[in-house]
């Protein structure tokens, strides 16, 4: 799966022109996990702030189909609070996060008016994190697809925003239950729901854009496994109920920029007067 979807954003980045727009941003984002009981009742929350870089490729066209593709990395250590896993007891520690997400975009624009355009946009996303809760690690692997529409303003300046949602087409989590202490370590499939996502930016110059971000999964409970906890019995594992939600704030600079389409040719009228 991961070897397919590697190959399906290689093609999108390769297949179309070169002229495009190339951009890299950094910032801080703030991240809020949650996890359900089966009554629905919250019982672990982790949240605070990591910090992201990106990179943007984008063909620039007008009114016609255009691919893109967007890259983001991104680590940080956020405050846990949950309970332990054999008894239940409250207990407060750190949880690091780092992670990768390659989301691959058909764009179809069209121009609503002299300074105004709309895009629909169709996207095509993998999305890799490492979650190490104090040795405990778990692994989670999602692919997703979305769709929204694009309002932006015309030309190398203005504002932008976009809204739509996000549904999950494959989900996988290696729990690495072997390494605390259970005999087998099955994959986890977490419920597939679907979610919202919006984003804005303000390019205030050629060169430099603010971009905010707003991301989102929502994942049902999984299966339940039957697995054998060393010297406390058989157990049922799960991924239960979660909630994720991250708001960021980048600085985004754009490194190479779309060339103007050359001029069409005129024919001097004088000249073919002349002729006659």
């Amino acid at each position: 799966m991961h070897l397919l979807v590697l190959i399906i954003f290689q093609l999108l980045f390769f297949l179309s022109p070169a002229w495009g727009s190339v951009s890299a941003g950094m910032g801080p984002e703030y991240f809020d996990w949650r996890e359900l009981d089966a009554d629905g009742k919250q019982f672990l929350e982790e949240s605070g702030f990591r910090y992201a870089v990106r990179l943007d490729w984008t063909q620039d066209r007008k009114d016609r189909v255009f691919f893109g593709y967007e890259g983001k990395l991104y680590l940080g250590a956020v405050k846990y609070d949950g309970q332990t896993l054999e008894t239940g007891v409250p207990v407060t520690t750190t949880t690091s996060y780092s992670g990768f997400q390659n989301e691959g975009h058909l764009n179809l624009r069209s121009s609503l008016n002299n300074s105004l355009s709309l895009d629909v946009i169709t996207g095509l996303g993998w999305d890799h994190w490492n979650r190490n809760i104090q040795g405990q690690v778990e692994d989670y692997d999602i692919v997703y697809v979305k769709l929204g529409p694009r309002l932006s303003q015309k030309g190398e300046e203005g504002i932008w925003f976009t809204i739509g949602g996000k549904y999950p087409l494959y989900t996988f989590e290696n729990a690495h239950l072997t390494d605390i202490g259970f005999d087998q370590n099955p994959p986890l499939h977490p419920g597939r729901q679907l979610s919202l996502y919006a984003n804005c930016g303000f390019r205030f110059n050629p060169l430099f854009e603010i971009v905010i971000d707003y991301d989102s999964y929502r994942f049902s409970e999984s299966q339940r496994e039957a697995v054998n906890w060393i010297g406390h019995g058989p157990r049922l594992v799960r991924q239960p109920e979660s909630n994720m939600w991250i708001l960021g704030l980048q600085l985004v600079f754009h490194l190479q920029q779309r060339q103007p389409d050359p001029p069409l040719p005129t024919i001097d009228s004088s000249a073919s007067d002349g002729l006659k």
